[in-house]
């Protein structure tokens, strides 16, 4: 997926540990071994997104949690993002292919990053990237690790997953060998949702940076002593190409931010109702009533970020047509002028990402998502 040209910063170095991750998740095929790569993907998307769903689901019939309400809405909670996850996982490796289209826009763009200062942009998006990967990758992975030892102190399964003719009860081999294979697709299942989460943080702040860039240039635009009318008319024309590019790269990256965070509002909303009634009615226990405020503000933070840096877009995005207006144009000549004034109506073209096509992404509705007194009245009136 990562283009084949070199350049001293590119901004498609970001995606970089976010690709390979779908390597290793079985949706981004390689070039050689395909056969042996699809059923490498079948076997481990199988497991982890098909079957273990199914096996938390069967857990309900199989597990004495149904007759403890508290405990099965905890347990529910999970189910919940488990199955959230797989839908935004199939929905991405679906409109995977829309990313590749992004490959060439971003080769377009980042050779035209000429000048130290916009090399230096490229060289922080690249790091911001792989850190985002990173992070997430870390931290999902250090609650599944953290559930597995406190479950193996407890003596007891993490997730207790219904498993075919394997009782954790009867010996501590069965014990240890269900431990372990919920460990490991619990693993798994993180480092999906790392990428899922990742993918719209990594490519909005890719559009950010370059929309920056543009900013410079704008900014420098016919302040060129040294230059005549027509290379100034030929600096226009290129700025108008970048955004042009942008505006592509934002309607391809677009539909698969939209489709998957709508997923992850609902779950959010669903999960947090859950977790309340739970709190209110059902947990007397102290640690319990501790352990759902942690879970909540995890949900809480887990949709901030696209929310925030969907909002700096819109932000950065109304910037163009005012860079545009304070550039240097009143010496400039007749085309320039009406160029320059249609260039400033099409920037004008918000740049607001929607969940689903229903509710923008942004703070706003970041709050309202969030927000604990409407949904405790909401939840004390029914």
């Amino acid at each position: 997926m990562v283009a084949d040209y070199k350049l001293s910063a590119s901004s498609l170095e970001a995606t970089t540990y976010l690709f390979r991750i779908h390597r290793v998740l079985g949706i981004n095929k390689p070039q050689s071994h395909q056969n042996l790569y699809i059923f490498y993907s079948i076997i481990l998307n199988g497991l982890v997104n098909f079957l273990q769903p199914i096996a938390f689901t069967m857990n309900y019939f199989t597990n004495e949690l149904v007759s403890k309400l508290g405990s099965l809405l905890t347990s529910i909670e999970i189910v919940i993002n488990i199955y959230g996850c797989t839908v935004k996982f199939i929905i991405i490796a679906w409109l995977l292919p829309r990313s590749r289209a992004t490959i060439q826009l971003l080769k377009e763009l980042d050779e035209r990053c000429q000048t130290p200062d916009e090399r230096e942009l490229l060289k922080n998006i690249k790091k911001f990237g792989r850190l985002v990967i990173v992070i997430l990758a870390a931290s999902y992975l250090l609650y599944s690790v953290s559930q597995f030892i406190c479950s193996l102190i407890a003596g007891h399964p993490p997730y207790g997953l219904y498993i075919p003719y394997i009782n954790w009860k009867r010996s501590f081999w069965e014990f240890l060998f269900a431990s372990s294979i919920e460990f490991l697709l619990m693993n798994v299942s993180c480092i999906v949702q790392a990428s899922n989460d990742a993918y719209p943080i990594i490519y909005i702040n890719i559009l950010r940076t370059h929309i920056k860039i543009l900013l410079k240039r704008l900014n420098r635009l016919g302040t060129g002593l040294d230059k005549s009318k027509e290379e100034h008319l030929e600096e226009l024309k290129l700025c108008i190409k970048d955004h042009k590019n942008l505006n592509s790269l934002f309607e391809s990256i677009a539909p698969i931010i939209s489709t998957t965070v709508f997923v992850q509002f609902m779950i959010t909303a669903a999960i947090i109702a859950l977790t309340l009634i739970n709190m209110l009615f059902f947990t007397t226990n102290l640690s319990a009533v501790a352990n759902s405020c942690v879970y909540i503000a995890d949900l809480v933070l887990e949709i901030f970020p696209i929310c925030y840096y969907a909002n700096c877009l819109i932000d950065d995005n109304d910037l163009l047509s005012l860079e545009i207006f304070h550039s240097a144009w009143p010496e400039q000549n007749k085309i320039y002028r009406k160029m320059l004034i249609v260039f400033m109506q099409r920037s004008q073209q918000s740049m607001s990402l929607t969940a689903g096509k229903m509710f923008p992404i942004n703070l706003n509705t970041f709050i309202s998502v969030s927000n604990f007194k409407r949904i405790f009245k909401e939840l004390i009136n029914f």
